[in-house]
C-alpha cells in the first residue's frame, strides 16, 4: 500500500502536467482554426472610379479585409437585403479597423459615381468603410467575371426587346454552375432591355486581395460561416 502511495505521488504530477500541455495545444489549434481558409484565386489589376470621387485600384485593397458583392442601385429585390445584411455585420464588427465593404455596380450606364454617392447617402453608409464601384462595362466584367471574383453576371446593354428577354432566360440555364457557387438573380431595370444578371453571394478577400470564400447572402448558416472566417482573417 505504501508503495502504491509513493507511485501516485510520483506519477500524478507528471500526468497532470502532460494533460495541461495537451489542453493548451488543443486550444491553440482551435484558436488558429483547424482548417485554413482556401485560396480560390487573385484579382486582376484594375483602376475604376468610385462613389467617393476617387479611383480604386487593386493595390488600394491591400492591407484590409474586404467583403465584396455586386449590386445596382435600381434593384428592388436582393440588393437592398444584401446591403442591409452587410451594414448589420459592419456594426457587429465595428471594433475592427481593418474590415471594409465593396459594392460593385453591374449597371454602370446608370450607376455613375454621382448616382452611387447619392445611393450611399440614402443608406447612410459609413464611407470610411464602404466603397461603391463603377466604370466601363468591359473593365467591370473582367473584375467580376472569370478573371476575378468569378461571379456570374450580365451587364445591362442596349434595348433588344423580345430577343434580349430570350437571351436573359437562356442565361438562366447557361450561367456558370457550382464552380462559381451561385444561383443568379434576374432583374430588368428598363422596359425591353437586357435583364441584369448578378450574383447574390458575398465574396471574402484577404489583405492580399485573394479570394478566400463565397457565402449565400440569404442563408444564416452561410452568414455565420462568413462571420467566423472574417474573425480568422481579422485575427479576432
Amino acid at each position: 500500500m505504501e508503495a502504491d502511495g509513493v507511485n501516485r505521488r510520483i506519477f500524478l504530477p507528471g500526468f497532470i502536467a502532460l494533460a495541461a500541455v495537451l489542453a493548451v495545444g488543443v486550444f491553440w489549434l482551435m484558436g488558429r482554426g483547424s482548417v485554413p481558409l482556401p485560396v480560390y484565386g487573385e484579382l486582376p489589376e484594375f483602376s475604376l472610379p468610385d462613389s467617393r470621387g476617387g479611383t480604386l485600384t487593386l493595390k488600394s485593397l491591400f492591407g484590409k479585409v474586404w467583403v465584396v458583392h455586386t449590386i445596382f442601385t435600381r434593384c428592388e429585390d436582393t440588393c437592398p437585403l444584401q446591403m442591409t445584411t452587410l451594414e448589420a455585420m459592419g456594426r457587429e464588427l465595428k471594433a475592427s479597423k481593418e474590415l471594409r465593404f465593396l459594392a460593385i455596380s453591374i449597371d454602370p450606364k446608370h450607376d455613375t459615381p454621382a448616382i452611387l454617392a447619392r445611393y450611399a447617402r440614402s443608406r447612410q453608409l459609413d464611407m470610411s468603410r464602404w466603397v461603391l464601384l463603377t466604370g466601363p462595362e468591359k473593365s467591370l466584367a473582367n473584375l467580376v467575371g472569370k478573371n476575378g471574383l468569378r461571379l456570374p453576371h450580365a451587364l445591362t446593354g442596349v434595348k433588344t426587346g423580345a430577343a434580349g428577354a430570350l437571351l436573359g432566360r437562356l442565361a438562366e440555364f447557361l450561367a456558370p454552375g457550382p464552380a462559381y457557387g451561385h444561383s443568379p438573380q434576374f432583374h430588368s431595370p428598363q422596359p425591353g432591355g437586357n435583364p441584369v444578371v448578378h450574383s447574390s453571394r458575398f465574396v471574402l478577400l484577404d489583405r492580399r486581395a485573394r479570394v478566400r470564400g463565397y457565402y449565400r447572402s440569404a442563408e444564416e448558416e452561410s452568414l455565420e460561416k462568413l462571420r467566423a472566417d472574417l474573425r480568422v482573417l481579422l485575427g479576432q
